[in-house]
């Protein structure tokens, strides 16, 4: 049960702390001004559990107890991660989802939808968003990917793979 509650504590800190950043200031990174919120939430728990400062506890966590904790912690981390941009208001599922709500009872006609979809408002956006976070780069009327950018789709690819191999077993 200890557990639990410190993950939730860790969970809350963070979330409350992530809050209050964007209150007071926007950061232009939103993904990465998050990982680093939770990792710094994260490295002050590991250092308190460390040299035995207690707040809540009165013994020093075991190792496995640790594990747990991490696991649990990044698990929310990336799942949060992951709502978190598809739920950006520059994200074309959003904004159609927006359409759609907005036009109320009477429903949203399917040409004005088409009419309404550019290449401005979708595309645009995804290149803008991957240009500031490094993932390209343009030059000489090119899109090029960076290291960053080959590294975050090799990931990409790995975890497409291990899905897919569940998935095929299954």
């Amino acid at each position: 049960m200890i557990l639990f509650i410190i993950i939730f504590l860790l969970i809350f800190i963070s979330l409350f702390l992530n809050i209050i950043i964007w209150n007071i200031k926007i950061p232009k990174n939103h993904s990465l001004s998050i990982l680093f919120i939770f990792l710094i939430i994260y490295i002050v728990f590991l250092f308190t559990n460390f040299f035995n400062i207690s707040f809540l506890i009165f013994h020093r966590l075991s190792l496995v107890e640790l594990i747990h904790i991490t696991i649990f912690y990044f698990m929310f981390l990336f799942t949060y991660l992951v709502a978190y941009t598809s739920v950006d208001k520059d994200s074309p599922t959003m904004m159609i989802v927006m359409q759609v709500f907005n036009s109320g009872r009477s429903g949203l006609n399917n040409n004005e939808l088409k009419k309404s979809i550019s290449n401005d408002k979708f595309i645009k956006t995804r290149i803008d968003s991957l240009l500031e976070s490094n993932l390209i780069f343009y030059k000489e009327n090119k899109y090029m990917i960076t290291k960053k950018g080959k590294f975050s789709i090799s990931i990409m690819f790995l975890i497409h793979k291990i899905i897919n191999q569940q998935n095929k077993s299954a």
